[in-house]
């Protein structure tokens, strides 16, 4: 993605791979996202909500906002990029 017009819920999951999204480097917002056997990564500097696990995160990304991110793999990693 290069522009969000609007704040918004987005869902993406897959059930066996990598889920990888490329947000503006401006972008804000929360994360939820969860793997059940791959790694979590981000560019972007994230303020973790609750407990910390290597499997999944509760997280608000950058300066935070009004949309709201979920991502979940059974099997691969989950990658948040900066544009």
């Amino acid at each position: 993605m290069t522009t969000l017009r609007a704040p918004q819920d987005m869902h993406f999951s897959t059930g066996d791979g990598t889920v990888t999204l490329y947000f503006p480097a401006s972008f804000g917002g929360e994360l939820d996202a969860s793997t059940g056997d791959g790694r979590i990564e981000s560019d972007f500097p994230l303020q973790l909500a609750g407990r910390l696990d290597s499997h999944s995160v509760h997280a608000t990304i950058g300066a935070g906002g009004p949309s709201h991110v979920t991502i979940t793999t059974g099997d691969g990693d989950v990658r948040v990029r900066k544009q």
